[in-house]
């Protein structure tokens, strides 16, 4: 993500006419967007199938009330521990986090070039 901030800060900021810059600033733009969302979108997939796959298991002795006490038994043993892929166990990884993080890309863009612009009148 440092790396896609200052590539699009240099993209945006910058006044170099030359297109082959420009282009190659480009392309280097979308390779690490690219990189960012294959990262990010399948592990919020991974998250949404874990967390939906544990609300069916929990469900499940309902639908067999022949063996609810044995089923409730080994569920409450082997999956009530909610299990998900994190930032550094800080942050669950969700389709949410896509959207922060393109948002919080574009505000400190903003707000470095703003600073650039003031220091350098």
């Amino acid at each position: 993500m440092v790396k896609l901030f200052w590539l699009s800060y240099i993209f945006a900021f910058t006044v170099d006419n030359l297109v082959f810059i420009r282009i190659f600033l480009a392309f280097e733009i979308l390779q690490n967007f690219i990189l960012l969302l294959m990262v990010l979108l399948p592990a919020a997939s991974v998250n949404e199938a874990a967390k939906e796959a544990r609300n069916v298991v929990i469900s499940l002795p309902s639908w067999y009330p022949n063996n609810y006490r044995p089923l409730k038994l080994h569920i409450r043993r082997h999956f009530m521990q909610e299990l998900s892929l994190t930032l550094w166990k800080i942050y669950r990884i969700d389709k949410p986090l896509v959207i922060s993080a393109l948002g919080s890309l574009l505000s400190y863009g903003i707000l470095v070039g703003t600073l650039g612009a003031i220091q350098s009148t």
